[in-house]
């Protein structure tokens, strides 16, 4: 089977770019102050730790470069623990109080609910992490920086049916923003290449019980359960799958790639078949990979998964922004900002070249993952 490839997104070294850069002909800010928008509490914590760390990480090693075309990049960072209210609240502060012109921002369900805010307000809201496929076109100032989850849901979907040999379905999802978006386009892609779908269960934005949605999918025999949950909640529901007896190849979204997957499921994650962007930190594929990884396990004592990745790239699409607003003696304004993440073209990274749609979304290599004997490795001849 031929696997459909996007654009891979991946930065892991200062560019060129920033080392050649003249300080004496610098003429922008010393300092940038932008913002971060994390869930860093509530049941998804595990996400909101890793994309922090990826940014902070790279502004470490941009600043000591000399900063993106000579300025330092600070990082203001809030907690919204995955509640679009307390996401609107600090959205509001970072604007009003920080004057922050750019903001890192995350999951799904907080992502909607600011998105009007940081148009209004014209800050750029860049996101490695939320993928529902609602995103695209949400907001000018809306950019994504890794594929949304239809791409996904194509990409192993396609496998299951073409390769596997499986043609039921049973839907598990979380009612809020991204699971009820991921489950419509799992139930179309499906149909479309010939699957049919026996039954849809929708579980409470909170819950950690399952048993009830499961025992119904499962009294369908279904060939494939497509959980759309992450963090705990997929780890619970895995362990209660298990608990069932349920034997239906378990389909995954594309943040599965979280600690919770292995040392939470019990072994219940084995075998679990899910498609993300292309990063293996087991595996770099280039010398400035391998110092990413380096770099982040000497100081984290863990290899950075998926989420990290992207928020270490999207901290080095900010510097490049910036060091070309500089050079262009142009301010770093949101305005500003968001014109040039258009009229950038293509961002030049270790693993290809990344360049955002007028939509705001971009493309990447996707690969397919699965749990093997408590590690994550790429699906066998995909």
């Amino acid at each position: 089977m031929k696997q459909t490839f996007v654009r891979l997104i991946a930065h892991a070294i200062v560019p060129a770019a920033f080392a050649a850069a003249s300080i004496a002909s610098f003429a922008g800010p010393k300092e940038l102050t932008v913002g971060g928008l994390w869930g860093t509490t509530g049941s998804n914590a595990t996400y909101g730790e890793q994309q922090s760390r990826g940014v902070m990480l790279a502004f470490e090693e941009i600043n000591a470069a000399g900063g993106a075309g000579g300025t330092s990049l600070k990082l203001k960072s809030e907690d919204h623990g995955g509640v679009p209210q307390r996401g609107v609240l600090a959205l509001n502060k970072l604007a009003a109080v920080d004057k922050v012109p750019f903001v890192f921002t995350s999951f799904t369900n907080v992502i909607s609910a600011t998105a009007p805010i940081g148009g209004k307000e014209k800050v750029v809201m860049l996101n490695g992490g939320g993928t529902a496929p609602t995103l695209a076109g949400l907001s000018p100032y809306l950019f994504s920086n890794v594929p949304l989850e239809n791409n996904h849901i194509r990409n192993e979907s396609r496998y299951a049916i073409q390769k596997l040999g499986k043609k039921t379905l049973g839907i598990l999802y979380v009612n809020d923003a991204l699971g009820t978006a991921d489950a419509k386009v799992m139930e179309e892609v499906w149909k479309e290449l010939g699957g049919q779908v026996l039954d849809s269960q929708a579980a409470g934005t909170d819950a950690m019980d399952f048993k009830a949605q499961l025992t119904q999918l499962w009294a369908k025999k279904p060939d494939a359960i497509y959980i759309a949950a992450g963090g705990r909640q997929v780890a619970a529901a895995l362990n209660q799958k298990a608990e069932l007896g349920v034997t239906s190849l378990i389909l995954g979204t594309s943040f599965y790639t979280v600690p919770e997957i292995i040392t939470s499921a019990k072994g219940a994650s084995e075998g679990v078949l899910f498609s993300t962007q292309q990063w293996d930190p087991d595996r770099p594929t280039s010398d400035e990979a391998r110092k990413f990884v380096e770099r982040y396990q000497a100081k984290h004592g863990a290899k950075p998964l998926g989420a990290s990745a992207a928020y270490y790239v999207g901290a080095y699409i900010l510097a490049d922004v910036v060091a070309a607003l500089n050079k262009s003696d142009k301010a770093l304004t949101g305005p500003n900002i968001r014109e040039e993440l258009l009229r950038h073209g293509e961002f030049k990274t270790v693993f290809g070249p990344l360049k955002f749609a007028a939509d705001g979304t971009s493309s990447m290599p996707l690969t397919l993952m699965t749990v093997k004997n408590a590690a994550f490795v790429p699906v066998e001849g995909q």
